[in-house]
């Protein structure tokens, strides 16, 4: 639902959908066991949602590219 919703928003919403995504990734407590597959399973909904829409904000780009080439490592 959530990448349904992210093709469906406007460009303001899209942004703050896939930020709010990003902040709650790195908000996730790390060195708690399994905290990092969440923290990941949040950056993977940012991009995917990303992919979804026409257009974003420059720093909201950077901060995607930063976040996907870190989870292909």
């Amino acid at each position: 639902m959530l990448l349904l919703s992210a093709g469906h928003c406007s460009r303001k919403d899209l942004d703050r959908l896939v930020n709010g995504l990003l902040d709650a990734g790195d908000a996730v407590v790390v060195n708690r066991r399994g905290g990092h597959k969440f923290r990941r399973g949040f950056y993977k909904l940012a991009v995917m949602c990303a992919l979804h829409g026409a257009w974003l904000e420059e720093s909201t780009q950077n901060r995607i590219q930063a976040v996907g080439w870190a989870l292909t490592d």
